[in-house]
């Protein structure tokens, strides 16, 4: 018997699922979606949204947030970070990353 190996990708949808956890989807368009994780496959993904199931492309899919059920504790989300505390989603704050971008130069011929 050969061992099923299982991308990460579908390791974090599968352990989404098994915890019913509550996810934040954003897609390419810019299209956000929230709800729980009831399948998945190689392509597609479910996400039941209060009552309505959406049928999502992975290739449509820009980022996930995993909301962690309450009482969990991580390593990375549990002491030591009090700005965290008592906020619903997994936040990261961007705010004081500097990004140096090079100087444009005029591409028009002389």
């Amino acid at each position: 018997m050969s061992k099923v190996s299982m991308n990460l990708q579908d390791s974090f949808l599968n352990q989404v699922r098994k915890e019913n956890a509550e996810i934040k989807m954003v897609l390419l368009d810019g299209t956000t979606l929230s709800g729980i994780i009831k399948g998945f496959d190689n392509f597609t993904v479910i996400v039941n949204d209060h009552g309505a199931q959406h049928l999502v492309y992975k290739h449509a899919i820009a980022q996930m947030i995993w909301r962690r059920p309450p009482g969990r504790k991580d390593r990375d989300f549990s002491e030591g970070n009090e700005a965290r505390k008592g906020e619903g989603f997994n936040r990261m704050d961007l705010s004081q990353v500097k990004i140096d971008t090079p100087p444009r130069q005029d591409s028009r011929p002389s």
